[in-house]
């Protein structure tokens, strides 16, 4: 093989080594991001999860303590009815 051919072999195979590493790179940052955005995306949908279990832990508390009232107002004695009224 001549030294020309050679050199010009080395150079398309530097060539090429660039541009595929390039790609690699390009596809690296998007990749990253991607995930980045993902990683948000998912602590949002998390966050807007423990939100609504709080609010309706909250509404089954206040259910419960509402319930608990009224269960003791009908159980508190009441005072006695007359049937006629006294003479």
């Amino acid at each position: 093989m001549s030294t020309a051919t050679k050199k010009s072999l080395e150079k398309v195979a530097e060539e090429f080594s660039k541009e595929v590493t390039a790609e690699l790179e390009e596809g690296r940052a998007q990749a990253l991001e991607s995930l980045e955005r993902v990683e948000r995306e998912t602590a949002e949908a998390v966050a807007k999860i423990i939100e609504g279990g709080n609010k309706q832990a909250e509404s089954l508390t206040r259910q419960m303590k509402g319930s608990a009232e009224l269960r003791s107002r009908n159980l508190q004695p009441r005072g006695t009815r007359r049937s006629s009224p006294p003479s």
